[in-house]
């Protein structure tokens, strides 16, 4: 009579096939696909502007993450305002920085991100052109146009000379909406490029609204 094999030898097909796979890492996932959808393009950075008005500990992340990070405001306006105003920094994958990025602020409707390459001074100027916009009715305002909520719901509306002015030095600028990532270029004869990227939703974010 012969004796059961021991469990050792059992072949290696059926234990694999009795062990299940691991559940997939939802932070793992989007930050894989913002990482291809937003991978700049030779010559050019990827940039992250942000609200610090969303989160007080905002400016202090990003100066924690990055000696690169700074408020666009400047002179009295940066001293009074930069708890509150919008900041920039250089974004690129597999950093700490892009890590507080996808657990943080990716999903909090707080920021845009953007390629260019501009040297940060003249990045800065030529995103400031757009903080203060003239409407008939309403008369001069302060445009969030980092808000992505702001940035999908008029980038699209712009006149073709507005979208020539904003788009200098800016090859593309993206903002996110649920499991949609939305990326905006200029195209020829000033048409607006609008690409709607699907990409994997965090079930939570951190940074209040």
């Amino acid at each position: 009579m012969t004796a059961p094999a021991p469990p050792s030898s059992m072949p290696h097909n059926a234990l694999a096939a009795a062990t299940p796979d691991p559940a997939p890492d939802p932070q793992a996932m989007l930050s894989d696909a913002l990482a291809r959808a937003m991978h700049p393009p030779l010559g050019a950075q990827l940039w992250l502007m942000v609200d610090a008005s969303a989160d007080p500990m905002i400016p202090v992340m990003l100066e924690g993450f990055s000696d690169q990070a700074r408020c666009v405001f400047d002179g009295a306006a940066r001293e009074d305002l930069s708890d509150v105003a919008p900041w920039l920094v250089p974004l690129a994958p597999e950093t700490p920085l892009w890590d507080y990025y996808i657990t943080e602020i990716h999903g909090a409707g707080c920021a845009i991100t953007l390629h260019s390459d501009l040297p940060f001074d003249r990045l800065k100027i030529q995103l400031k052109r757009f903080f203060r916009v003239e409407a008939e009715a309403a008369g001069t305002y302060f445009f969030k146009y980092y808000l992505p909520e702001h940035l999908i719901t008029y980038l699209p509306i712009f006149s073709v000379e507005q979208r020539h002015g904003f788009f200098r030095g800016i090859h593309a600028a993206y903002g996110e909406d649920g499991a949609t990532l939305h990326r905006f270029a200029l195209g020829p004869q000033g048409a607006l490029l609008h690409d709607r990227l699907p990409v994997p939703a965090l079930p939570d974010t951190q940074v209040p609204v």
